[in-house]
């Protein structure tokens, strides 16, 4: 799926942009429970009149942010409006003369004011991209689930333990440590990276155990995962140019510990707000070879003391652990769009 969303992805953010369609507020709704391997493509293709609708279907579900990742148990909203009308059999000499659909009101056209030099890191980018620390913060753990499954879902429910005094409606972060990450200069730790995955929402405090209720997932979740109580992450809102600090170090970690991210993918680097970074400045990697030109273009999300969280916002080729990095000031082919 994910070369064929890629491919589309353009052509269908710029058809949305430029057809008119009747406004979310008027659509009715069918809620789809995402099953085992199923693709936003394959949903839209057996719902939908036209799978090249699912871009829509995304739209509606603003919630996931990456296409790609759509997981077992997920609950999706499909406009009514787009979906596979059944088919007539008609018998006899003449069929009946077709009724024209209701004609949607359209809503007011309404001039469209975007700011060309504002960029919006979110909580969700902040909260999904997750830091490197020493250890995974533990105020207790998902310990297992009524149907005992092992993969969940938003609206899951899941048995928690370790807490110590839980209360209905509390709120919490999951966790989970996926790999320690080394600097690939000299092998000394750099700590475990943490990824957040989901927020749940205690439900039941019973005398023997807690339920919760997964509210929202950002990956896949396990019975295992650490939860963490939750705290407000604020969005950043940066206007005008990006800082383009001095910096020099490596990329030591990627999201799931992949050798290779390419765009919109997160990356760690061995630098951090002792070095003067902060949420929003761009940053280069240097292609193999030429020191003296960028290969990808960084945005950093969150910093900690002395490592960063960054997105690929663009590459000439895939950014690699042991990748070095540098000011775009310093180098050709970083300059911003």
């Amino acid at each position: 799926m994910g070369k064929i969303i890629w491919t589309f992805i353009a052509v269908a953010a710029l058809a949305l942009l430029t057809v008119s369609t009747v406004g979310a507020e008027e659509f009715q709704y069918e809620q789809y429970t995402v099953e085992r391997g199923d693709t936003l493509w394959d949903i839209t293709g057996e719902k939908l009149a036209d799978p090249f609708n699912w871009p829509i279907v995304w739209r509606e579900n603003s919630w996931i942010k990456n296409p790609d990742l759509i997981f077992p148990g997920q609950k999706l909203r499909i406009p009514v409006e787009l979906l596979k009308q059944p088919e007539m059999t008609v018998t006899g000499e003449k069929a009946p003369a077709p009724v024209p659909p209701p004609v949607a009101k359209a809503p007011e056209a309404r001039p469209l004011e975007i700011r060309r030099d504002a960029v919006e890191i979110t909580a969700e980018d902040i909260l999904r991209g997750g830091y490197i620390a020493w250890a995974v913060p533990q105020e207790g753990q998902i310990a297992g689930s009524p149907g005992r499954r092992i993969v969940l879902g938003d609206d899951d429910e899941v048995y928690i333990t370790g807490l110590a005094e839980p209360r209905v409606g509390d709120r919490y972060y999951i966790l989970r440590g996926t790999n320690e990450v080394e600097n690939p200069m000299d092998y000394s730790d750099l700590g475990i990276l943490v990824r957040v995955r989901g927020i749940l929402e205690v439900t039941r405090v019973g005398e023997r155990d807690v339920t919760a209720r997964i509210e929202q997932i950002f990956d896949d979740v396990t019975i295992g995962d650490s939860i963490e109580t939750f705290y407000t992450v604020p969005s950043v809102i940066l206007t005008g140019e990006a800082r383009q600090p001095e910096v020099e170090g490596l990329v030591v970690a990627s999201a799931n510990m992949r050798l290779l991210s390419g765009m919109l993918q997160y990356v760690y680097i061995n630098r951090g707000s002792n070095d003067g970074l902060m949420p929003g400045d761009m940053i280069a990697t240097l292609a193999p070879g030429t020191p003296d030109r960028a290969n990808g273009v960084l945005r950093v999300i969150s910093t900690r003391d002395d490592t960063a969280t960054l997105i690929v916002e663009r590459s000439a080729f895939d950014v690699s652990i042991g990748d070095s990095i540098a000011s775009c000031a310093k180098v050709a082919g970083c300059t911003q769009k």
